[in-house]
């Protein structure tokens, strides 16, 4: 129920500030440019946007990793007498980097799917203003390929992620393969 609760009053509270912002910029008469900066913002403010949302994840996952390391190894570590860089080097990266690269592939994946969007609602270039364009166009060949091209966009940025990942964390897929 809370998977389903929490997006739904997030979207309400995200309903009744837009209407509250739309009503008093209206009443108060805040220039139309001010609110066309917030529908349609610059570029730069839809890369900073996605890179938020890619960041956000990312922490998510490193915060897990993190946590993940067992305690004996940092017991070990420290009985070691490993000074930070040590530790961080031969301790956190290694524990870490795994649900690092997941949180990546996740972030990469949602970091499109999010600039799908951006376009799709604002944009004078890219994939999704061409859809756009050739859908009020009636061109239905067109909007299949472009949709195509989403999705192999999606297909390549993911396989060339796992070819990293493979490369940067060879122990991780090492196991996979032997349990196979």
């Amino acid at each position: 129920m809370t998977t389903v609760a929490r997006p739904r009053a997030g979207a309400a509270i995200a309903t009744v500030v837009g209407l509250v912002a739309v009503i008093v910029a209206t009443v108060v008469g805040w220039n139309a440019g001010l609110l066309d900066a917030i529908v349609a913002p610059p570029p730069i403010v839809r890369a900073f946007l996605v890179g938020l949302a890619v960041f956000l994840v990312v922490i998510v996952y490193a915060v897990d990793g993190s946590r993940r390391i067992p305690q004996d190894l940092e017991r070990t570590a420290t009985m070691l007498g490993m000074n930070g860089w040590q530790r961080f080097r031969s301790l956190i990266l290694p524990g870490t980097l795994a649900e690092v690269l997941i949180g990546s592939r996740v972030a990469l994946m949602a970091g499109w799917g999010t600039v799908i969007v951006a376009e799709l609602v604002a944009a004078d270039s890219g994939l999704g203003a061409h859809l756009i364009a050739v859908q009020q166009s009636y061109d239905v060949p067109a909007v299949m390929a472009t949709m195509a091209c989403f999705g192999i966009a999606g297909f390549l940025m993911n396989a060339l992620f796992s070819t990293l990942e493979r490369r940067l964390v060879p122990w991780r897929h090492d196991s996979a393969d032997v349990a196979q």
